[in-house]
């Protein structure tokens, strides 16, 4: 096979001449992006409770809604935190779910959400089910911290100055009361 190629020089750089062309066909019809789109099957329950420990949040809050949330059909996977202020759980979904069974458990999630009975009073507001957009990621968190009459001041002083900035697209402020 050796010799057969070495005694036809032409024929061997015809064809490598059409392995390339081929090859940069291929690539020039092959779809590419930057940023492609990506589903994860992720929803994030958060709680704003101003002023709560993380130990206070854990057993009022987190632990109910984890309870609750368990059960729900098509939940794969519950991880949460518990800091000064905040509970964050995120709960991701099985992998195959279609659309409509993501829909289904969200309202499922949000029903047993809805059903828990002793939250702290000093709750503000319900806890907030999202879907995870990893379009919508942050891509930089800013904490402050000082005594609490202060922090809301700083925070008024830094918002309109975060929003100046060219390519911002939203700030969100997270545990102030």
């Amino acid at each position: 096979m050796i010799r057969f190629f070495l005694q036809r020089p032409m024929l061997v750089h015809v064809i490598t001449i059409a392995v390339l062309a081929v090859g940069l066909l291929i690539v020039a019809r092959s779809q590419r992006e930057g940023f492609p789109a990506v589903t994860i099957n992720q929803v994030v329950i958060t709680t704003v409770l101003p002023g709560g420990s993380p130990r206070d949040l854990e057993t009022k809050i987190t632990v109910p809604i984890e309870e609750a949330i368990r059960e729900v059909d098509g939940v794969e996977e519950v991880n949460s935190t518990s800091q000064e202020g905040m509970s964050r759980i995120v709960v991701e979904l099985y992998e195959d779910l279609r659309p409509r069974e993501v829909e289904a458990a969200e309202r499922d999630l949000q029903k047993a959400i809805d059903a828990i009975q002793d939250f702290p009073a000093e709750l503000e507001a319900p806890p907030v089910l999202s879907r995870f957009n990893p379009a919508k990621r942050s891509v930089v968190e800013i904490s402050l911290t000082g005594p609490p009459h202060e922090l809301g001041r700083a925070a008024a002083l830094l918002r309109p100055r975060l929003e100046e900035i060219s390519g911002v697209g939203e700030v969100i402020e997270v545990g102030l009361g």
